[in-house]
């Protein structure tokens, strides 16, 4: 079930280009039975890539009933999907200019209360990987490890940081054994592969 994506993930990088196929390695995850969800985080720990949604590496907001609101959606439409921040291989979005200025605006208010963040009680394994399944979620983490290479084109990275964190989301009714093979599965084939690098827009 896992080795077709080996061909998938080989190769494709936002850095490079190619968010479209990057994306779609996102949506064919999510297309695994028993996957509701997966999404991807920036380094910053902001979701911006979601299965199902277009975008262009920008965060994602939440609205006042907890809903996702996409803003990367016209830019997508307006440049074709082909937008690329002009300085992606020297700052993180976080660390331009806009960005600082948009953290000094709001550094009064809770990031989570606006953007999907990674939680910071989320305690990540030697092997790179975290789990939430309080109440009814199954959301199951993967830290993706910086690449000697990465730092060949984002030179403000540093090796032994991480690029970002897939996020895969599974059915609450799935059994505890087909769950812990699946997941097993995946994480597999994230070791194995080279997972693209995340694109901080």
């Amino acid at each position: 079930m896992f080795r077709g994506f080996e061909s998938a993930f080989g190769g494709k990088s936002p850095s490079k280009g190619q968010k479209q196929s990057f994306q779609a390695v996102i949506d064919d995850l999510a297309k695994i039975d028993d996957i509701t969800e997966t999404a991807v985080f920036a380094r910053g720990k902001y979701m911006n890539y979601k299965s199902g949604e277009v975008t262009v590496g920008k965060p994602f907001i939440i609205d006042d009933s907890g809903n996702l609101v996409n803003y990367n959606e016209s830019i997508y439409e307006n440049s074709r999907g082909r937008f690329i921040r002009s300085d992606w291989n020297l700052l993180d979005l976080h660390e331009t200019k806009k960005g600082v200025e948009y953290l000094r605006q709001y550094e009064d208010i809770n990031c989570e209360n606006c953007h999907f963040m990674i939680s910071e009680n989320l305690v990540f394994d030697g092997d790179y990987r975290a789990h939430d399944v309080a109440g009814n979620k199954r959301d199951f983490y993967y830290e993706i490890p910086m690449r000697k290479d990465c730092i060949n084109c984002h030179t403000n990275w540093k090796e032994y940081e991480s690029t970002g964190y897939l996020k895969v989301s599974l059915d609450p009714n799935i059994g505890k054994n087909q769950k812990e093979n699946l997941i097993f599965g995946i994480f597999i084939v994230l070791a194995i592969v080279n997972f693209p690098t995340v694109r901080n827009n």
